[in-house]
Order: structure tokens, then C-alpha cells, then sequence
């Protein structure tokens, strides 16, 4: 998130709290997403320290989880959305999930959703350039079978992790059907919801998706005031933003997630050309357009 100083990024988001408490309540269930919890130099990696710091907030705030497909049957629904609930979900189903991040949101009674990619070889990420991040080992199946039987949900999300808008219908196919049986094969239950890599989803892909018989998928998109209700348009938070934010800003820009502030925050800085955002989603799209030229 470079551009701008911390002590601006405080004081907007500082500004931003203020305002919240004279506005309307908001019909919010903040989605969260990590992928690595390690002491990794990647853009997709959150200190174990930094991690058991939110997962305290939470706890301290009273908060109740839920998996990503409760969050969708929620959705669904016309009320409004339970006050003080939070989704934690991992993309990748990187080994970190179980090694680090499961006994931290056991001892709290927290519960989570993995979305598993299933297709890389010798069970260590093969999609990504950044050897920091190509050098992470995913979940084994015990792993797996371990986080259900705690109380994970265990979802999709392809089998090689491709940018699925660039795949032929017949590469798509594969990656969704596929990598939704190489799931039921290890659980022993289909999966019912999906992550997309990268974020990049288009109508097709929807429709292959709910052909395959999910329910749900979430993007990783920051959501604006008020969430959207499209079961296979959810959107997330990108926690591992908070890498670089230490002391009170790391603080305040988690609490901002959960009481919608950060989206409020978000919404300025795309309006606003000397705020620049530097998620995960615009590096890698960043890389793509690169490498065509």
C-alpha cells in the first residue's frame, strides 16, 4: 500500500471510524481471507504473531465464526445479517493452515473454511513465480481429514490455479469438476463452495460452477458499505495486506474490517489517484499484463 505515509493511513482511517458511529448501521458480515500464516517475505503471508494478534481481537470482542457456506445460506436469506459474526477463510490450502493457524483458532473455539487446490505436484505450490511463495507446501490428506473433523469447512478452488476466464471450456470443465471430486475423494464429501483464484471469474465460469453443484463462491474483491447478496459474487477481505502495518495502524485497520470502515477506506482510495493499492489481485494481474508484452 505505498503512496502514502502510515500516519496518513491512520488518520483516514481514524476519520473514517468517527464517521461510522454517526451513520446507520450497516448490513455487514465481514469475510476475511488469508492464505500463508508464516514468517514468509511473500504478499501472501501473515506472522503467526500477526495472526494470533486478530484471532485475540476477535475472541476479546466476543465474535462467533462461521464457514464460508453458512456465510452463503446467511446471504440467502432476507434478514439481516447476524451482528458480530466473522467468516476466516484460506485459500490455496497451504500446510501453514494446520501448522500454524489451527491450534491458534482451536484454543478459541474458532472455526474456518480452506478452499484446497488440488493438482500441484509434490504436494508444494507450482503456479507462482515469487519463489517465496512457490517454495510453500500444501495441506497433506491427514492434514485435511483433521482440519474437518475439527470443524473446518473444506471447499474448492480449481486444480492448478489458473486464471480461469483464460481457459477453454474444456480446461474449465476439468478444473472445477475435477478438483470438486479430488476434494470428495479426501473428505469423503463433495464441497460446496468455491474460491476463485486470483479473483478471476466471469459469467461462464459461473454457470460451470453451479452445473458442478456449488452453492456459493467468493471473489477476492473488498466488499463495499453494505454486502452484496449474489451467492457466487461474495466478497473478502485481503488480510494479508496487513503485512506491512505494525503498532496501532495493524490494529485499526483489522477492527476497521470487521465494522466495515476498511471498505468505506477502500471505496476513497480507488476514487483518489494518489492513494495506490498494492494487493496480491493487482501484483499478480500486474505480472500477467507483463508477461503478454
Amino acid at each position: 500500500m505505498g503512496g502514502v505515509s502510515s500516519s496518513a493511513k491512520y488518520g483516514l482511517l481514524f476519520l473514517l471510524t468517527v464517521v461510522e458511529r454517526f451513520r446507520p448501521g450497516r448490513d455487514f458480515l465481514p469475510i476475511l481471507n488469508y492464505h500463508a500464516v508464516d514468517e514468509d517475505p511473500s504478499p501472501t503471508s501473515l506472522s503467526p504473531a500477526q495472526f494470533a494478534l486478530q484471532m485475540d481481537i476477535l475472541a476479546a470482542r466476543g465474535t462467533e465464526t462461521v464457514t464460508f457456506g453458512e456465510t452463503v445460506d446467511l446471504l440467502s436469506r432476507s434478514e439481516r445479517l447476524p451482528a458480530n459474526t466473522v467468516c476466516l477463510t484460506f485459500d490455496d490450502g497451504l500446510e501453514s493452515v494446520y501448522t500454524a493457524a489451527y491450534p491458534l483458532l482451536r484454543d478459541r473455539g474458532f472455526r474456518a473454511t480452506v478452499f484446497l487446490t488440488t493438482g500441484a505436484t509434490e504436494n508444494r505450490v507450482d503456479w507462482e513465480r515469487d519463489p517465496s511463495i512457490a517454495a510453500q507446501r500444501l495441506l497433506d490428506r491427514d492434514q485435511v481429514v483433521a482440519l474437518k473433523e475439527g470443524g473446518f469447512e473444506i471447499g474448492a478452488h480449481t486444480r492448478t490455479h489458473p486464471h480461469m476466464t483464460e481457459l477453454d471450456d474444456e480446461s474449465l470443465e476439468q478444473e472445477v469438476f475435477a478438483n470438486r471430486d479430488d476434494v470428495a475423494d479426501i473428505t469423503g464429501t463433495r464441497p460446496e463452495t468455491f474460491a476463485y483464484p486470483y479473483g478471476d471469474y466471469d459469467a461462464r465460469v459461473v454457470s460451470v460452477l453451479k452445473r458442478a453443484g456449488y452453492k456459493g463462491a467468493c471473489t477476492i474483491t473488498p466488499p463495499n458499505r453494505s454486502m452484496g447478496r449474489d451467492p457466487f459474487r461474495v466478497e473478502r477481505f485481503d488480510v494479508s495486506r496487513f503485512s506491512s502495518h505494525r503498532g496501532g495502524l495493524g490494529k485499526m485497520s483489522f477492527i476497521s474490517c470487521l465494522n466495515g470502515v476498511f471498505a468505506d477506506y477502500i471505496n476513497i482510495k480507488r476514487t483518489m489517484p494518489f492513494f495506490k493499492t498494492r494487493t496480491f489481485e493487482y501484483k499478480e494481474r500486474k505480472r500477467r499484463d507483463e508477461s503478454r508484452r
